[in-house]
């Protein structure tokens, strides 16, 4: 007899089983094994667990000329996602030039990335953003003052990017509702991705009206690239995606956006962000119940949720134990940023003893 729980506010599952076992995740073994347009990754420190197929645009430098062949990370991803050209546009070519952040592949440019971890819209196996873009329509009504000039530059550039991954989450929730709907989900959670949906859009305003006050002028979002969005259909794909990307991305992500409140020093900018972060909590608990419906109704493969589940942490871990080495910042922190090592903190507190008691209560048999 199974029964339904809430652990810290997320759903889990409670019976008398003895959690996971231990399972093995197969990948490629040579770019033959991966689809046209893709190539075999390599696993191992950094790289994640275990070899994959990933997108890519070139393979050696022989086909960038003048220009490198490289590979593009994601911040909230287990290892490397997409390989590509380097360009004379770039902004990076490491984590050394981002001060210990990822250098990421954005609008055919590599930049420092400063996205936090939540829900991605993927486009073509990639994770992907509107460009910013001179506007005014987009600000929400927020009164919080601009701060200290000398982190106006390092603020705007903050929630410019926290933004435009906020705006991005409106399509990936819409796709959300659209696969949701395919695999027969019950109205509730259609209804739940509905409203996770208005969500994102009214957090995409918070965050470019505080880039705009930051910036001085107007600042919203271009025209989102489109591209083939990722529909999968199939349950056990649906159910691989919102393990990753709200069981552990979003409840990781809605706790740093707790922490995050509890640093501002601007009462208003607190208020703003507690806000946010319950919203994000309760996206992250619908990821938690489908996947609870996925497993006990729906007829979802148990063992592959336990390996997803596992690739996912081991991912979050790898990230945590790099944040942690990075150098701290204060004067961030007190305008509602987390810097580097206190998001390890918080990641590390949260997977102890939230996300992975949580799924292995809800993996047990």
């Amino acid at each position: 007899m199974s029964q339904s729980i809430i652990l810290g506010g997320l759903f889990a599952t409670e019976t008398g089983g003895t959690g996971p076992t231990c399972e093995c995740e197969y990948g490629c073994r040579t770019d033959a094994d991966c689809p046209e347009g893709q190539i075999c990754r390599c696993a191992g420190d950094g790289l994640g667990t275990y070899t994959r197929c990933i997108a890519a645009d070139c393979t050696a430098d022989a086909d960038c000329p003048g220009e490198l062949c490289g590979v593009a990370g994601g911040a909230c991803s287990d290892g490397l996602v997409h390989a590509a050209c380097t360009t004379p546009q770039d902004e990076c070519a490491g984590p050394s030039d981002c001060n210990g952040n990822l250098c990421i592949l954005q609008d055919a440019k590599w930049i420092c990335n400063n996205v936090d971890c939540g829900r991605p819209f993927i486009v073509d196996a990639a994770p992907v953003t509107a460009a910013a873009s001179a506007r005014d329509d987009w600000r929400g009504l927020v009164a919080v003052p601009a701060g200290a000039p000398a982190l106006r530059a390092r603020l705007r550039e903050h929630w410019t990017a926290i933004a435009l991954a906020e705006h991005a989450s409106v399509a990936s929730f819409a796709v959300f509702v659209l696969q949701l709907l395919a695999v027969g989900a019950p109205p509730t959670l259609v209804s739940d991705a509905q409203r996770a949906m208005a969500d994102e859009i009214e957090h995409a305003r918070i965050a470019f009206a505080l880039a705009s006050l930051y910036e001085g002028t107007g600042v919203g979002p271009g025209p989102l690239p489109i591209g083939r969005p990722r529909v999968a259909a199939d349950l056990d794909a649906v159910v691989a995606a919102v393990i990753a990307e709200a069981c552990v991305a979003e409840t990781l992500a809605g706790l740093e956006l707790r922490e995050a409140a509890a640093q501002a020093e601007d009462p208003a900018l607190a208020r703003l962000l507690a806000r946010i972060a319950a919203d994000e909590q309760r996206h992250a608990e619908l990821g938690w119940r489908f996947v609870q419906w996925a497993l006990r109704e729906a007829g979802a493969d148990r063992g592959r949720a336990e390996a997803c589940f596992a690739a996912a942490l081991a991912g979050a871990e790898a990230a945590a134990e790099d944040m942690s080495s990075r150098l701290g910042d204060p004067a961030l922190r007190s305008h509602g940023v987390v810097d580097a090592p206190l998001r390890a903190a918080v990641w590390r507190r949260a997977l102890d003893g939230l996300v992975r008691p949580a799924a292995a209560r809800l993996c047990a048999a």
